[in-house]
């Protein structure tokens, strides 16, 4: 039979609440307009850890916006896409093809 795909790394900080959307970035080392790989990018979201004895249970927002290259099944480490200007839960995310704002 066909070899098994390798297995997909759980995210170092497991999230709810986010949004996902699947791009076409670029490659390690390349940059924009090229866009070569396509990856899963996830966006916003909170982890709400209950501890024993709390009243309540801490929550943290989200900053960090966490590429999944979808061909190598890996985590990029490399910053493709910038964190979030400030922690975020709840996003809502809209896909179009071109830039959102051109540079000058």
């Amino acid at each position: 039979g066909a070899p098994s795909a390798p297995a997909l790394a759980d995210l170092v900080e497991g999230r709810m609440g986010c949004q996902a959307a699947v791009l076409d970035l670029p490659a390690r080392g390349s940059d924009f307009p090229v866009t070569s790989r396509r990856s899963v990018v996830i966006v916003g979201g909170e982890r709400c850890d209950d501890e024993p004895g709390e009243d309540y249970p801490r929550i943290k927002q989200f900053q960090s916006v966490p590429v999944l290259d979808i061909a190598t099944r890996t985590w990029r480490s490399d910053a493709v896409v910038p964190e979030l200007a400030a922690p975020r839960t709840a996003v809502a995310l809209c896909v179009g093809l071109g830039p959102a704002l051109r540079r000058r």
